[in-house]
């Protein structure tokens, strides 16, 4: 997410601020201005964000509610599948023809894969109450 990035974007703004050579409450108006633009851009990357989960979150939901029975379960599927391939891997039956490199990066697409379910399958469960608390305020 973009909220540490933007922090560090400040702090080494507000670095060159104290380098000028002005008053010290030309600073502070200063540095109170790039303070606010903090907390907008954050304000936007947080929308961004919850629009985007929302949006995943949405396509979950309908590939979950479809009537065919592939399109509501493929995600665990391929989780299933890579968990196998895991499996296989630490009991010694990885192809020989493939070679260490090649192992190395499909188990880490395996992790990243099994990662990014996990992380959904949370955000989908949390999503609905982070609404609802962003909805009260």
């Amino acid at each position: 997410m973009a909220l540490p990035i933007i922090g560090e974007l400040v702090k080494g703004a507000s670095a060159i601020i104290d380098e000028f050579h002005t008053s010290a409450e030309e600073k502070l108006a200063a540095k109170h201005k790039l303070s606010e633009l903090q907390v907008a851009m954050n304000e936007k990357a947080l929308e961004y964000e919850t629009a985007r989960v929302r949006e995943t979150a949405s396509t979950i939901r309908a590939e979950a509610a479809s009537s065919h029975w592939l399109a509501a379960n493929w995600r665990p599927l391929v989780m299933l599948i890579f968990a196998g391939l895991m499996v296989a891997h630490w009991l010694g039956r990885t192809p020989e023809n493939l070679s260490e490199a090649q192992v190395l990066e499909l188990m880490n697409i395996i992790k990243i894969s099994l990662g990014g379910y996990v992380v959904g399958r949370s955000v989908e469960k949390i999503a609905p109450a982070l609404a609802a608390g962003r909805r009260r305020d």
